[in-house]
């Protein structure tokens, strides 16, 4: 199985540097467009970008898990781009420092709520959220896509590790890169084809399963209810 169980010290680059180019990508919009509408049912502009913001801050805070999607998406509600630009620079440089001062014995354990995942993976997460959110602010905008190569191949590796967490079927995913990541258990092979972005879209319900030969239930956000509102 191919998997991001990377050491330490790369899972908290790719993360950091995530979130810094974050800072740097949506600080030109305008305000007006924080109030278009996204493909997160209900949520706005502001509010994806109030939820990947918010995110970083209760990983740093140590209270992540105790704020919903849906709460965190309500709140920066007269946020302006700058604020938001400004926000998720602060997160990068606040994030090093406190993933670097957890001991040894959390990153070798499962993430805290999330029985199966590896901490490491858990902090990828975030990168997973960004590249997703990122990607349905970028539709929102009507604007091309700007997602990171390195952000993609981290959110389909992620993915095919909550396929494994949550009992999904023996599945193959053969992507157009040519790389090819295999996860789940049990039952007749799923082989699902397509561009990396495709596969992250399918199977966050961003786009129909079936354009990468999946059934219409790949959403993982439909099996795990702790991301209820993304």
């Amino acid at each position: 199985m191919t998997l991001v169980h990377w050491d330490k010290s790369r899972i908290i680059d790719e993360t950091c540097r995530e979130y810094s180019e974050l800072g740097d990508r949506f600080a030109d919009i305008s305000v007006r467009e924080l109030d278009n509408p996204t493909r997160c049912s209900g949520w706005t502009v502001r509010g994806v970008l109030a939820h990947l913001l918010a995110t970083g801050e209760d990983v740093i805070d140590g209270t992540i898990g105790t704020r919903p999607p849906d709460v965190q998406a309500l709140a920066y509600p007269q946020a302006t781009p700058q604020f938001f630009a400004s926000g998720f620079r602060s997160v990068a440089q606040r994030l090093r420092p406190h993933l670097e001062s957890l001991d040894d014995a959390i990153w070798a354990a499962d993430t805290y709520g999330v029985a199966g995942q590896p901490f490491g993976v858990g902090v990828l997460t975030l990168v997973h959220e960004i590249a997703v959110h990122a990607d349905d602010v970028d539709d929102a905008l009507g604007r091309r896509v700007l997602l990171s190569d390195s952000a993609v191949t981290i959110s389909t590796e992620w993915l095919s590790t909550e396929f494994d967490r949550l009992d999904y079927p023996r599945t193959r995913v053969v992507l157009s890169t040519g790389q090819e990541l295999t996860a789940g258990s049990g039952g007749k092979e799923m082989v699902l084809t397509g561009t990396p972005l495709d596969f992250v879209r399918a199977a966050t319900g961003r786009i129909d399963a079936e354009v990468i030969g999946g059934p219409a239930d790949l959403n993982i956000y439909g099996r795990d209810r702790r991301h209820e509102g993304v």
